[in-house]
């Protein structure tokens, strides 16, 4: 029998109110009368001596047991997407967030390597995203600018699709067409004179139908456009946002001022936004006019036409209708028009030209650049995934479940790739900037001056963001969800995983390939350009200066023919001159006019046969200034005189074409110029490539200015053995001499000219070469991160077969394998990358194959160094390590 417990004997109060203190609530409460009934049958057992001790320090280590359950409670709280219940999106933002600025304090060398590299692949992409969605995917800044179109003459045997059209051609398709609401002619750009502003100036201006940009569907950013039915008297003129702020200082009461262009009196009606203006790349100004007096006999094709489809029309039946229409042209005046096609295309494939190719392009080559970025940066996490097995095998045995630690892994690469994408915006907000400003006339990209980014931009901004953070940041996130919490220990015992070397190991072979394409694709365009840049232009610009000198109306034939003479003969006398000419076109300067032409001593050909020609109208020793070789004959010697008969130089191209092996000097030539003029060879120069190194020379007719002075302005050509800009003053000077409301227009060096020429395969070239300058870089870093992990946890290994024998050479050759087999695989696989990508850039290629051996295997070369290189740090690493600190090591 139990003995009775004496009166009174109940638990310490004073200790029960300090446990009823501190675990409060259900719980606390239930173990608290937990222990009340073990003390009370402690005291029945008879051992109710030592109860009171016993209930002191199991009130103890209950109130440590329980202080530990909510401190473990709180660390699995810590843990993003743990196990507990009840857990809201807000809390597992609000944890996330504050786990990211942890994991960004505690390891800022790992988190700036992954934000600097994010950031240039999206700057990079951003950029040039940028230029393509302007140039390409923005809708022309026109009233349904689908229904446009843009309306050409075509010679079928001639290489020239887009080729102006006649007056009368014109009026007669918009007359006789029915699936055209409206057809506009604008003329070709014209080099005028301007006077009413601060200085005369010379601008390149247009004659326009006054329903132009009624067609068009543009509206005036200042005053309006032309008005129905204007007085011609004093004709309405309407500027270029450029010319806007350069000539008047933005000023809006610029509208109404009067001007005198070309010597016709003009007044400003508005001013237009700052937009591409069809046929008017580089324009100033467009003065109203009206074509209704030329017809296809005499007027010749020197106008532009846009067209709008009718509702419901489309592109085919416009192309079927106007093709019936120019064939019944042809029927109706066969002399002017036999061979003479209608060609139509759609006004936006018109304004892109040949630059969209080049745009994909680009856009290709930065998207592989951001992928071999990504794949860097997800190399980078697996090796910090595998630095926190630790740090992951404790928040799983406390509860955290696999999911969601991957959850919180990808939480952290978002939030890199967020990072990334901010400082690589701004990066791409800088350089579209700078685009905008500066790759107008050294690029030659048309629309980029309404270069910006828009929404388009910043959606594909957050996608790729999104896009390069699920890809860096998939693969560890991929491993913490399927690593169970018994596995994370035994992996934690274990060294790093043979999977994540695996998928490291695939990284590094994707960042190879890549970058070998992209290589590949760099070398072609950079050999492309040396061999563009190796052709001779037929010149020498060296020590050249340019400058246009356009007369007003207020010449006639007769002053011209005074006026350029005397002013070549007044700057030959400047101090420092050699020699000094002019020619109405300067080669490559993007002006120009041609007509057919064919040998006079042989039957003429029909109309459709012949071919065209360059014309030129040349004065002084022009052939000297540029450099041009006479190859037979001689130059003009200024005795000319238009009541003689006609002479003309041609070039070697021509003479070929009409006597292959004879001598062409004294042949007669005929050329179409509103009727046919037959002159004499009295000279045969060199080829001169007038429309750039890319193309062809083809047949030019230099004729003396005396004898065809067609044009009212000529662009000089002044030879000096020093500097070429130092000679702008004293021919300005002698211009304000002979008439002060004459400006010397473009001064500048020939030699920019002709580089000028060659600006976008060079900008392409050097574009391309950085992006497959820090692929290479990015590889090289990569397969070091590679190797160099492996060699940390392959120490130990390493260490004993230093000690079982093995030779510095030996380990050398280990890890070295190891780094180029990754390589090897690499490479293969991106030569069959470049092979294919290889024909994408067959159009922008000159003289170039683009499977050219010296590329592809010079490619392969120098990415191959770079990754042994990249290897061989490691190894060399490696094999200094001493057996006894890696056998000693933990």
């Amino acid at each position: 029998m139990s003995p009775t417990p004496r009166t009174g004997e109940a638990p310490p109060k004073r200790i029960r109110r300090w446990l009823l203190k501190h675990l409060g609530g259900p719980a606390g409460r239930a173990a608290i009368a937990d222990l009340d009934r073990e003390y009370t049958a402690r005291r029945a057992s008879g051992r109710w001596r030592w109860a009171a001790s016993w209930y002191a320090v199991e009130a103890v280590r209950l109130r440590t047991h329980f202080a530990w359950y909510r401190l473990r409670q709180r660390s699995i709280r810590a843990v993003p997407g743990s196990a507990r219940d009840g857990w809201s999106p807000t809390e597992w933002f609000a944890e996330t967030g504050r786990h990211v600025v942890r994991m960004f304090r505690h390891a800022p060398g790992f988190s700036l390597a992954a934000i600097v590299t994010v950031a240039l692949g999206i700057a990079a992409t951003v950029s040039v995203f940028s230029v393509v969605n302007t140039v390409l995917l923005r809708p022309l800044p026109f009233q349904e600018p689908e229904r446009l179109v843009a309306l050409f003459e075509w010679a079928v045997p001639r290489d020239v699709r887009e080729n102006v059209a006649n007056p009368g051609n014109a009026r007669a398709l918009e007359e006789r067409s029915s699936r055209f609401d409206r057809m506009a002619s604008v003329s070709l750009q014209l080099p005028l004179t301007m006077t009413g502003a601060d200085e005369p100036l010379e601008i390149r201006g247009h004659l326009t139908e006054e329903d132009f940009f009624q067609v068009l569907g543009l509206e005036a950013e200042v005053g309006r456009t032309f008005s129905a039915g204007a007085d011609l008297s004093v004709r309405e003129v309407v500027l270029s946002h450029g010319l806007w702020t350069r000539a008047f200082g933005g000023d809006p009461t610029a509208l109404g001022r009067s001007l005198v262009v070309n010597g016709t009196s003009a007044v400003i009606v508005g001013v237009l936004p700052p937009v591409v203006v069809p046929f008017g790349d580089g324009s100033d100004a467009w003065i109203v006019s009206s074509f209704e007096e030329s017809d296809q006999e005499n007027s010749g094709r020197w106008i532009w036409v846009v067209g709008r489809l009718a509702e419901g029309a489309t592109l085919e039946q416009a192309r079927a209708e106007m093709t019936a229409i120019g064939s019944g042209l042809q029927e109706e005046f066969p002399g002017f028009n036999a061979g003479w096609v209608i060609n139509v295309k759609p006004l936006t494939q018109h304004l892109i030209g040949d630059v969209r190719q080049l745009l994909w392009v680009l856009l290709g080559a930065v998207v592989l650049l951001l992928l071999i970025a990504a794949s860097n940066v997800a190399s980078l996490h697996l090796v910090r995934a595998t630095e926190r097995r630790h740090e992951m095998a404790i928040r799983t045995s406390l509860g955290a479940s696999g999911r969601r630690l991957g959850g919180q892994l990808l939480a952290e690469s978002l939030t890199l790739a967020g990072a990334g994408a901010l400082l690589g915006v701004g990066l791409a907000r800088v350089g579209t900037d700078i685009a905008a400003t500066h790759l107008s006339s050294a690029f030659a990209i048309p629309r980029i001056e309404e270069l910006s980014m828009d929404s388009t931009v910043a959606l594909f901004a957050i996608v790729i963001t999104v896009g390069t953070g699920l890809l860096f940041g998939l693969a560890p996130a991929l491993q913490a969800a399927r690593t169970a919490p018994a596995m994370a220990l035994q992996a934690e015992s274990r060294g790093p995983s043979r999977r994540a070397g695996r998928v490291r190991g695939a990284l590094v072979v994707t960042e190879v390939a890549l970058s070998l394409v992209l290589l590949t694709g760099a070398g072609l365009v950079a050999r492309s350009f040396v061999s563009l840049t190796s052709v001779d232009s037929g010149l020498r610009p060296e020590g050249v200066l340019t400058g246009r000198v356009n007369l007003s109306a207020g010449y006639d034939d007769d002053s011209r023919r005074q006026f350029f003479p005397e002013l070549i003969q007044r700057v030959a006398a400047i101090p420092g001159v050699t020699a000094v000419g002019g020619i109405t076109f300067l080669p490559m300067d993007g002006l120009g006019s041609a007509t057919s032409y064919w040998a006079g001593d042989r039957p003429a050909p029909a109309e459709a046969d012949r071919t065209a020609a360059d014309v030129r109208s040349v004065v002084g020793d022009y052939f000297g200034a540029m450099g041009i070789e006479v190859i037979s004959g001689s130059p003009f010697d200024g005795t000319e005189r238009r009541d003689e008969p006609r002479k003309v130089i041609i070039n070697r191209a021509a003479a070929e074409s009409f006597w292959p092996g004879e001598s062409a000097v004294g042949r007669p030539v005929v050329y179409s110029w509103g009727n046919d003029i037959r002159q004499e060879v009295v000279g045969v120069v060199a080829d001169v490539r007038t429309r750039g190194l890319d193309t062809e020379p083809r047949g030019i007719l230099y004729m003396p200015y005396e004898q065809a002075p067609d044009f009212n302005y000529l662009s000089l050509a002044i030879r000096t053995p020093g500097d070429p800009l130092s000679l702008v003053g004293p021919v300005k000077n002698i211009l304000r001499d002979m008439d002060p409301q004459i400006p010397l227009a473009s001064p500048r060096v020939m030699e920019d000219l002709v580089g000028a020429s060659v600006a976008r395969p060079q900008m392409t070239s050097a574009l391309m070469g950085a992006f497959a300058a820090l692929a290479a870089l990015l590889s090289a870093v990569g397969l070091y991160g590679v190797i160099a992990f492996s060699v940390s946890g392959r120490t130990r290994e390493i260490g004993i077969r230093v000690a079982v024998g093995a030779g510095r050479s030996d380990v050398l050759g280990l890890v070295v394998r190891q780094g180029m087999g990754l390589a090897a695989t690499g490479l293969v696989l991106g030569l069959i990358g470049s092979l294919l990508a290889g024909k994408l850039l067959e159009g922008l290629l000159f003289s170039v194959s683009p499977r050219d051996p010296l590329v592809l295997v010079g490619s392969l070369t120098l990415l191959a160094a770079v990754a042994f290189v990249a290897c061989l740090v490691p190894a060399m690493k490696a094999a200094g390590i001493h057996p006894r600190e890696a056998l000693t090591a933990d």
